[in-house]
C-alpha cells in the first residue's frame, strides 16, 4: 500500500477518499458477510433461533467494544501488524467454525 499512498499523497482530498474507498469495501463487504450469515446459519438450524440470533448480536456487541480498546494495547505493545495476525486468525477461526455447522435439512428431509 505504501507505493499506492505515496503516489498519490498529492491529488485532490475527494480522489484520495474515493481511492480510500475503492479499497477498503471490498475488504469490509467479506468481513461484514459473516455475522449475518452466522446468524442465519444459527437461526436455521435451532429451534430457539430468537434467543441464539439475541445471543448473537450480545456477544458480537459485546466483543465489538473490547475489540476496540484491546486492537489499541495491543498495536500499542507489539505492533499493528501483530494486531493484523491476530484479526486473520480470528477471522479463519470463525469461518472455520461456520464450515463445520451442518447445513440445515430441508422440510422433505432431503
Amino acid at each position: 500500500m505504501t507505493p499506492v499512498t505515496n503516489y498519490f499523497f498529492g491529488w485532490p482530498f475527494a480522489v484520495r477518499v474515493g481511492l480510500a474507498i475503492a479499497l477498503v469495501a471490498p475488504l469490509g463487504i467479506c468481513l461484514g458477510a459473516l455475522m449475518p450469515l452466522g446468524l442465519a446459519t444459527v437461526a436455521a438450524l435451532s429451534a430457539h433461533r430468537e434467543e441464539y440470533v439475541a445471543w448473537g448480536w450480545a456477544v458480537n456487541g459485546f466483543f465489538s467494544v473490547v475489540s476496540s480498546v484491546l486492537s489499541t494495547v495491543v498495536a500499542m505493545a507489539f505492533g499493528f501488524n501483530a494486531v493484523m495476525v491476530g484479526a486473520l486468525a480470528l477471522y479463519l477461526i470463525g469461518i472455520a467454525a461456520l464450515a463445520r455447522i451442518p447445513a440445515p435439512q430441508s422440510p422433505g428431509g432431503r
